[in-house]
């Protein structure tokens, strides 16, 4: 609030406050191909704002569940989303098959975090699965089972680590 004070000052009172600088009020034509490049300038950064927030229109599926455009959009705010995921690790070799949840990696700010989106569901699965072959298991396959729900509406989704998100 005190630094804002300053926009109320007038030239006169710059110049008592500051008198070395009262010089740079003085104001100097600009060369044409600065003002032209200060409008393209302004008018790309008006062209990013303005598409960025509408990519989803053009991106396949629904940007709600799989959440491709969903990033700086202008609609963001008006859904709920969450979700639970279980990952089901399978040894083909030994024919051994056990369940992981994420709470016992992460913290569960992380784990509500990471069950309604679909790239961090897929790079935790994707850490699971090294952290297997890391002990011992070369050809360990992970499925994911994830439910997730948006304003109220739910819907189950399995699929295996190796194939893309559905």
């Amino acid at each position: 609030m005190i630094a804002a004070t300053l926009v109320f000052f007038d030239e006169n009172d710059w110049q008592k406050i500051f008198p070395r600088i009262g010089d740079h009020f003085e104001t100097k034509p600009q060369p044409a191909s600065i003002l032209r490049l200060a409008i393209i300038s302004l008018a790309i950064y008006m062209l990013i704002q303005v598409s960025l927030p509408l990519r989803h229109f053009i991106l396949p599926g629904d940007v709600l569940w799989n959440e491709k455009g969903l990033r700086f959009a202008w609609h963001v705010m008006v859904m709920e989303k969450n979700g639970m995921v279980t990952y089901y690790m399978n040894d083909p070799e030994s024919g051994k098959k056990w369940t992981e949840t994420p709470n016992r990696y992460l913290i569960p700010a992380q784990t509500r975090q990471m069950a309604f989106q679909p790239d961090m569901i897929q790079q935790f699965g994707e850490f699971l699965e090294k952290e297997w072959e890391k002990k011992g298991y070369p050809d360990i396959q992970v499925e994911i089972e994830n439910r997730v729900c948006v304003n109220k509406e739910c819907k189950t989704m399995r699929w295996n680590l190796a194939d893309s998100f559905p």
